[in-house]
Order: C-alpha cells, then sequence, then structure tokens
C-alpha cells in the first residue's frame, strides 16, 4: 500500500496507465514444411482416425526445436475455435506490451474537502483494472479495501462522510460481458463482467438457510457479508428436506433472483453468482469498511454511471486557468501483484476475468480505449505484425476464449510459442503454463510426458485444445498445438491430445542438426515499425 496525498486526479490517468510505447522491428517464424517420418505422421494420423469421428476438425502442429523440422501436419492453417487456449496468446501479447513488472493501481479519491474530520463531498474509489482486489492475494476477501479504508483514515483523519462512496470503473469502456457470450453462462463465475473496479472477481457467495417453520422465507447470507448487491427472494421453507431451488439473473441482469424450495430440516443451500454491478459491489464493500471503524457515511454507496460523471475523466483536460484546488485529491492507492504473477493465474486455473481484464488493459494502453474491440485489435496485431501469423488464420474476439467466434490456426499458436521463445519472456510465458502431473494439469501423470510437459488447456461444448511445449525422453524440445472442433465427447477428446502428446514425448531419433529460424519481418509500405519490445 502506498499513500499519496494532495495529488491532482488528472494525474490518475497517467499513473494508471504506467507505460511509454516504443516502436521496434517485427519478427515473423519461418516454420519447416512436411514431416520429418512418414511413418510418425502415420502413426500419429490413425489417433484421430481411430476416433470415428466423422464431423470433427482437427488442427495440429507439432515441431522441433533442436532438429528445425515438422513431426507433425494437419490443418495447421485452418483457423478453429481455440476455446481457452486464447489465454496463451492474450499471456504473450500482454507481456510483449505491458512487461511482465507491469502492476495496476487502484485509488481512493476525496471528492470535497475535509474539516475536522469530516469529508464534504463524495470518496471515490477508482479502477484501473486489477482483477486481484479478492482473496487470492490477500487474507480475505475485504482484506485489500479495508487496509484501504485504514489508510483514508490516517490520511485524512477521517470521522465522517457527507458525501457517498462511488465506486469509479470508467477507465475502461463498453460491456463488462461480451455480446458473443452464451447468456445462460452469465450468472457462473467464469462470465463475470470485466470492468475497471472489480472487487471479489464479480461474484457473490449465497447462503440460504431455511425458516424455522414451513411456508417462511429463508434467510439469505451473502458472502462477502452485507454485500450491497439486490437480491429478490421468493424462495420458500418446506416440511422435511429442500427441494429445488435457483438463483440467477434475467439474462445476466437486474437483481439476483432466489426461488424455489428448501427445507426446514435439509441442509443450507449455497450459490455462486456474478454481480451484474461491480462498481456498486465494490463501493459497498469500501463503505462497509469504513463504517464496521466507525466512520458515518451519510449517502451511501453507488457507482459512478459514465465518463462524463466522472470526478476523474471528467477532470482530465483543464484550462490553464482552472482551479486545480477544487480536484479531486489522491488520499490512498493500492499496487496490484506484478503482471506475471496475475498471468500465472489467468492460464493455470483458466481463469476468464483475469484473461478479459488484461485483454482490456492492453486496450487502454495501446490504443487508448479500453475495450473487448480495442484489446482484440491489439492480440491481432501482436499476431500478425510481430510473430508472423497469417491475417486470415486469426480473429480475435475476446481473450479468454469464452467467446466461439474466436479462430485460430495451430500454425499461429506454433509461432507465438516459437517467437516468445527466442525472447526475453518466454520463461514466464512457459511457466505459466500448466504442467503436467500437476494439479493444473492432472492428465499424463505416467509415460513419457509425464512432468515433461507444459501447455495450456481449452474446454467448451465440442471443442477442445492443448498448445504449449514438450521435451521427449531424449531431451529434444517440441512446440505444439491440437486444436479439436465438434467433437462428440470432451472426455475422448482429451484422450487423443494425451495419445499424441506421449507419442511424440516418446521419440527417439538421432541428431541431424538444423532449428526453426525467427527472420526480420518486411516492414509495411510507410516504413513505420511495428509492435513493441
Amino acid at each position: 500500500m502506498r499513500i499519496r496525498t494532495k495529488a491532482s486526479a488528472r494525474r490518475v490517468a497517467r499513473l494508471a496507465l504506467g507505460l511509454c510505447l516504443t516502436g521496434a522491428t517485427a519478427a515473423a517464424l519461418r516454420l519447416p514444411g512436411g514431416a520429418a517420418d512418414p511413418a510418425l505422421q502415420e502413426e500419429l494420423t490413425s489417433v484421430l482416425e481411430r476416433t470415428g469421428w466423422r464431423g470433427a476438425t482437427w488442427g495440429i502442429l507439432a515441431v522441433s526445436l533442436e532438429w528445425g523440422d515438422t513431426l507433425f501436419a494437419l490443418n495447421a492453417d485452418l483457423p478453429l475455435i481455440p476455446a481457452s487456449n486464447m489465454k496463451l496468446l492474450t499471456a504473450a501479447a500482454a507481456l510483449h506490451y505491458l512487461g511482465p513488472e507491469y502492476r495496476y493501481r487502484t485509488f481512493v479519491l476525496a471528492d470535497g474537502t475535509v474539516t475536522d474530520g469530516v469529508l464534504d463531498g463524495d470518496l471515490v474509489l477508482f479502477g484501473t483494472g486489477d482483477p486481484a482486489l479478492s482473496w487470492r492475494f490477500a487474507e480475505s476477501r475485504t482484506a485489500i479495501l479495508e487496509s484501504l479504508a485504514d489508510s483514508v483514515i490516517g490520511t485524512l483523519g477521517l470521522k465522517a462522510i457527507r458525501g457517498r462512496v462511488l465506486g469509479d470503473g470508467t477507465f475502461f469502456a463498453g460491456p463488462g460481458t461480451h455480446p458473443a457470450w452464451e447468456t445462460a453462462d452469465l450468472d457462473d463465475w467464469f462470465a463475470a463482467p470485466a470492468t475497471a473496479l472489480s472487487f471479489n472477481e464479480n461474484v457473490v457467495t449465497l447462503r440460504v438457510v431455511g425458516g424455522a417453520e414451513a411456508s417462511a422465507r429463508p434467510r439469505v447470507e451473502t458472502i462477502p457479508g452485507d454485500a450491497q448487491v439486490d437480491i429478490v427472494n421468493r424462495a420458500i421453507t418446506v416440511e422435511g428436506r429442500s427441494g429445488a431451488m435457483h438463483a440467477g439473473r434475467e439474462r445476466g441482469q437486474g437483481p439476483i433472483l432466489v426461488s424455489g424450495e428448501i427445507g426446514n430440516r435439509g441442509p443450507d443451500r449455497w450459490r455462486l453468482v456474478t454481480v451484474s454491478d461491480p462498481a456498486t459491489f465494490a463501493a459497498g464493500a469500501l463503505r462497509n469498511a469504513l463504517e464496521t471503524r466507525g466512520i458515518r457515511v451519510e449517502g451511501g454507496s453507488a457507482a459512478v454511471e459514465s465518463p462524463a460523471a466522472s470526478p476523474v475523466n471528467r477532470r482530465q483536460i483543464w484550462s490553464p486557468l482552472a482551479d486545480d484546488d477544487a480536484a479531486p485529491s489522491i488520499v490512498a492507492e493500492h499496487w496490484s501483484p506484478a503482471l506475471w504473477e496475475l498471468i500465472q493465474v489467468m492460464n493455470k486455473t483458466s481463469h476468464n476475468l483475469y484473461a478479459e481484464l488484461i485483454l482490456k488493459t492492453m486496450g487502454r494502453v495501446v490504443e487508448g480505449e479500453g475495450s473487448f474491440t480495442a484489446g482484440a485489435r491489439v492480440v491481432e496485431r501482436f499476431l500478425v505484425e510481430t510473430v508472423g501469423a497469417d491475417p486470415s488464420e486469426v480473429r480475435v474476439v475476446d481473450g479468454s476464449g469464452l467467446s466461439r467466434e474466436n479462430h485460430v490456426s495451430a500454425d499461429a499458436f506454433v509461432r507465438t510459442l516459437a517467437y516468445m521463445r527466442s525472447g526475453p519472456y518466454g520463461p514466464t510465458l512457459l511457466n505459466s503454463l500448466p504442467r503436467s502431473g500437476e494439479e493444473e494439469l492432472g492428465r499424463m501423470t505416467r509415460g513419457a510426458a509425464a512432468e515433461n510437459l507444459r501447455a495450456k488447456t481449452g474446454t467448451l461444448t465440442g471443442v477442445s485444445a492443448l498448445s504449449g511445449e514438450l521435451r521427449t525422453l531424449e531431451g529434444e524440445t517440441v512446440l505444439f498445438s491440437i486444436l479439436q472442433n465438434d467433437v462428440p465427447s470432451r472426455r475422448a477428446a482429451k484422450r487423443v491430445e494425451d495419445a499424441l502428446s506421449e507419442r511424440i514425448a516418446s521419440l527417439r531419433r538421432a541428431h541431424q542438426g538444423g532449428s526453426i529460424e525467427l527472420r526480420p519481418r518486411d516492414r509495411p509500405a510507410n516504413g513505420a515499425p511495428q509492435g513493441n519490445d
């Protein structure tokens, strides 16, 4: 936690970006063609043929770094739905544009004057995209906001707030949830809205406790406690054990409706639901932290509705004669863990919210707009202009892969892996990927691939993917991508990935030299350098 006083709010936008971009010459990967061993190609093809899946489509590429040859290729240039393999590309682009030490900053600003410990105005919690204002890097769900509350009280000698506690998430633009996401998913934790101010990963836990008598309304508690979320309780207590119960929102919007039955002698029921208004959710948690410390907040808590209403964004442009003393002052701030730590969470737990917030951050930093659209453009630019992927093989829609409108080829994945491995951030990316036989990837626990493979998994209905790096028993490094679309069985698709990986990992052959070559990519017509190193 760092404290800064008497700092103009117009500095927040500059501080939030924390990065200056410079040009750099892009590089492209020259991949070998053909197969080094026709017998191996035939053997791996037979693994796919034995599935009997007539409607399935595969895009697969495996290349050797040491030998510089292609071990296996099938539809390598065909763009397919990558599911959560998109996170690998998001991570690579983020390391390229932001750097592994990039940190988010969350600010608390006093928008008013303080006299004898009383703030005559609003206290503003301003977010810049930090996904980690929660329990993953703190002692509890609310520990970070409690620390901010303590800092505010100490800095201002605060005793009361005559205004409100406002949550300001206007640093990012556009909707929190992507329109291409399945509506049925929007209540689930993995589809939480990605907003510039996010608290507790934008989910609330509901505990439903049956009433003492039949026909009574059950009690609905929230974790974190006293969460400022709208809940409509229409559930009924019944005699005996529980019946069916539902907790969710209408198309991911509006209040959480709790309905159904809970038995007066049955266990409590628990539900995890996304919140539709993360800024209000966060502001309410900060208000609770202040009030439990004896600070009276007269105006309650709410969200800043638009950039025009933001105490920060509305003051980004001043006249030289403007009275800067009227601007809000920063009274506390929190620094996130470094980006490399956040990427570890994103890839090892396949965390969609982390991916989308990092995507929007790239859009804000590189293009000046923190939206899905801008972030997707940045990732596509990285893949095409820096990595050297064919533009026709890349379509980026979101950062997590939750959308089925993402399409990327196996060739683009292998190019990205090779490009990153050739630069300073290769180990950072590789170490963020789940490792075979460990908790995040509890597969291939025995055999040649055991503990020799690091790869990002991906799963949607009818889609399975695995892309990363493995070492053979002889120590040969292989970069690979396996994309499977229109498969009838997720479990069987994972077995296909395992079988291909195990066979490649067990490869033994005499050394014959060669390597994958990175060469400079031609400059565009205007001669401007592309990308950033």
